[in-house]
């Protein structure tokens, strides 16, 4: 880690703790007040991640930078303010990892926006010592779409003396420290503090917060770290849906190397008004400079740090916890389920939009929409397997009834797939929300639920290569989405090859070896065009050609184009995703659908198949009961040969095409629990 220590104005940060917290949260839960005029500019990279039992859980490695501010925090008991203790919290992380940057979101409340990181050094970032540049792109999103625009940057002039290293506790080597810039330095703190004596902090209480900080930093403590975890509510743009406050107490395990940079260090923040750092933070700057941007003119502010620090470290998450939670209408609750306030009819939870960017903006309105080229491939399965897979996968006690549309034992699986059709290099400076990839796994289903009937698709998995799409869907509904990697050729309907690749999907899922295992991407499925006599392969199992076509006319109705989708998700508590604390069931409609081209459905001399991998993480092609093509087949054979694991060839037994726009008209919540009291193991 590369660790730089930012003069904050304290005023500023005490707005922040109102805005993040104080204004959200009980009173006699937490109040929280700055402990430091001071904000941790915190560069890391992280070559494993992992939990208790790596084997089972995988490991992941990732880029990472944070703001940390240093807090103290207070509770009302009795008509009094108590100290209860010191913490911290990170209102701006960002990450190069999209798995990372979900799980820390929906498991801890952790405000992780998607970055890209680039450096000078071979090795990025690292090795610290040795890294003179690094840069951080983020994702600008507004209501018109998103772009990736530079953030951040680290810039070192070349180290002119040994920096100060710790052996063991003990200083080898010295390193210059410019008097005059200390002291200013100095001075700049001073009138900062005395500017903070209107919050009751006399200035000698800092130097107190900082011993006791120092101490939890070397590792004799542990340092909880607070954020506002919420999910924001699909039918009402600025209410939350689920809010939580969860801690985490991290400690410094093993400490096996620190330094201090001797070289001059600056770092230069561009201003943005999704992220505006330096002024919500309070930043000391030094200079501001004037670049040129996509919108016309920019700023960018140069800041000192007050030193530079670089680290290596084991960092271990001690325990994780939920303080207080509310839902859409109610009032705040304890961990305990214990109401700390009146419930007020009709009133709606207030989502906390000073979290940065949030999934409230996808459902915002937005500029003119990309055309989607869609796929369609329709695939059989067993009627009783289907029926099984989603009543798992409907929360327990939620009075939806869901049955998969049939015909006779047969059900229809479909995979729907879609790509943005590229634009003019003046349109892509604003990538809309669904321009990407994407592809989706579901089941034409009947639906009743509050009184009514109707049809619709249930939503088994879908993957997209859109970081901002995966975080809309997995917050506004608890979609099961997952970032993808995709391979497409482009070329679906026409080939000359005898088996020709059409399609690749890839996402991260668990690989274990013979002494661990390590999340990476992996292949989910593939789509292959066969044309000429292997064309003619094998019918699936059990389906007499009379048969099929009833199947085919019965069901492709209900596959080929877009419905509304029933999607279900939970949210898991902090110490323990065995632990729901909220279930949901979600109905998505869509607006009229503009249709740009026409449809092309069952072409003739061109089979698709698909392969599809069978993995720990994504089993659920195994639960389903495809037709498969039989062991014996030479065409399943010659698509399977060379794959590492099981894998199944199911050919389609429909297919089409068709380009729409397309936008989400609503969203419906069809049922949702929260669990009063839920604790982690």
């Amino acid at each position: 880690m590369q660790v730089f220590p930012l003069a904050a104005d304290p005023v500023a940060l005490q707005s922040l703790c109102d805005e993040l917290f104080n204004d959200m949260v009980p009173a006699s839960v937490a109040y929280f007040r700055p402990a430091l005029p001071l904000v941790l500019c915190t560069v890391l990279h992280y070559p494993e991640m992992a939990g208790d039992l790596p084997w089972q859980s995988g490991t992941l490695s990732q880029n990472e930078i944070y703001f940390l501010v240093m807090l103290e925090r207070l509770r009302k008991a009795g008509g009094r303010w108590e100290f209860v203790e010191y913490a911290a919290t990170t209102p701006y992380i960002l990450v190069d990892s999209a798995e990372s940057a979900v799980a820390g979101r929906e498991r801890f409340g952790m405000p992780k926006q998607d970055a890209v990181f680039t450096g000078q050094a071979p090795e990025l970032p690292w090795p610290p010592e040795r890294q003179p540049y690094l840069s951080v792109s983020a994702y600008n999103p507004t209501p018109a779409g998103h772009r990736l625009d530079p953030l951040f940057e680290v810039l070192r002039q070349p180290r002119r003396l040994p920096d100060l290293t710790f052996s063991e506790g003990e200083a080898v080597g010295r390193s210059p420290l410019d008097p005059a810039s200390q002291m200013g330095n100095v001075l700049w703190l001073a009138r900062a503090l005395s500017r903070a004596s209107g919050y009751g902090r006399p200035p000698h209480t800092w130097v107190r917060s900082l011993a006791q900080l120092l101490g939890m930093a070397s590792g004799e403590g542990t340092l909880p770290v607070y954020s506002l975890r919420q999910f924001g509510d699909p039918e009402f743009r600025d209410a939350a849906r689920y809010q939580d406050l969860v801690s985490f107490r991290a400690q410094v395990a093993d400490l096996q190397r620190l330094g201090m940079f001797a070289a001059p260090t600056e770092l230069r923040i561009h201003r943005t008004q999704v992220r505006p750092i330096t002024e919500r933070l309070g930043l000391r700057v030094s200079r501001r400079e004037r670049t040129q941007t996509p919108d016309g003119e920019g700023a960018v502010d140069v800041l000192q740090p007050l030193a530079a620090v670089y680290a290596q470290s084991d960092l271990e998450l001690v325990e994780s916890a939920r303080l207080c939670w509310r839902g859409a209408a109610t009032a705040w609750h304890g961990a305990d389920g214990r109401r700390l306030g009146p419930s007020v009819s009709g009133l709606r939870s207030r989502y906390n939009r000073s979290l940065g960017p949030s999934a409230a903006a996808f459902l915002e309105e937005r500029g003119p929409r990309p055309i989607l080229d869609f796929r369609f491939l329709m695939m059989a399965a067993h009627r009783d397997c289907v029926a099984d897979l989603i009543a798992r996968k409907l929360p327990t006690g939620a009075p939806i009834e869901v049955e998969p549309l049939a015909v006779g034992d047969v059900s229809a699986i479909r995979i729907a797939a879609y790509r943005s059709r590229p634009r003019a290099p003046s349109d892509q400076e604003e990538l809309q929300w669904l321009d990407g990839q994407y592809l989706s796994v579901s089941v034409p289903i009947r639906l009743r639920a509050n009184g009514r009937e109707g049809t619709g698709l249930f939503l088994l998995r879908d993957f997209t290569d859109n970081g901002f799409m995966v975080q809309a869907i997995r917050e506004l509904a608890l979609a099961p989405t997952s970032a993808a990697q995709f391979t497409d050729s482009g070329d679906w309907f026409s080939t000359i090859r005898p088996i020709s690749p059409l399609l690749s999907l890839r996402a991260p899922a668990l690989e274990r070896t013979a002494v661990g295992a390590r999340v990476t991407p992996q292949p989910v499925l593939d789509v292959f065009a066969v044309t000429g006599p292997k064309a003619k392969h094998e019918l699936p199992i059990g389906i007499r050609p009379e048969e099929l076509d009833r199947v085919v006319t019965g069901l492709w109705p209900h596959v080929f184009g877009i419905f509304p989708i029933v999607s279900t998700g939970e949210i898991h508590a902090p110490a323990g995703i065995g632990s729901p604390v909220s279930s949901r069931v979600v109905l998505t409609h869509f607006e009229d659908l503009a249709l740009a081209d026409g449809a092309y459905v069952h072409p003739p001399n061109v089979a698709h198949l698909l392969r599809l991998h069978d993995s720990e993480t994504f089993p659920v092609w195994g639960e389903l009961g495809l037709r498969s093509l039989p062991d014996e087949s030479r065409l399943g054979d010659e698509l399977r040969h060379g794959v590492v694991g099981r894998s199944w060839v199911v050919p389609a037994i429909a297919q089409g095409e068709a380009s729409y726009r397309i936008n989400i008209s609503r969203m419906k919540v069809l049922w949702e629990r929260h669990a009063e009291g839920t604790r982690g193991p």
